[in-house]
């Protein structure tokens, strides 16, 4: 929301992500979705070839621009964001 906020406020243009700033591969963000949504379990993953990455969006054009800088964690967000979208389910 700050993001958000921040840039309508501002004279900045442009795309701008709104992260943790931190690092993350699949693994722990299927696992802190889990953990985010109160499922038991882990994750389940098959087999390949193909290398891993993390996934990292750089926030630095929002730091730069808009003066961002990020105030929540990813586990966190996604409490967050679970809650706020559980209060908005019909019925």
């Amino acid at each position: 929301a700050l993001a958000v906020r921040r840039s309508v406020e501002s004279a900045a243009s442009g795309i701008f992500n709104a992260a943790d700033g931190e690092s993350h591969r699949i693994r722990s963000l299927a696992e802190a979705a889990l953990t985010a949504a109160g499922m038991a379990g882990a994750p389940e993953f098959s087999a390949s070839d193909r290398p891993s990455y993390a996934f990292h969006m750089s926030i630095e054009q929002a730091r730069r621009a808009l003066g961002f800088e990020p105030q929540v964690k990813l586990l966190d967000g996604m409490r967050e964001q679970l809650s706020w979208l559980r209060q908005r389910q019909p019925g």
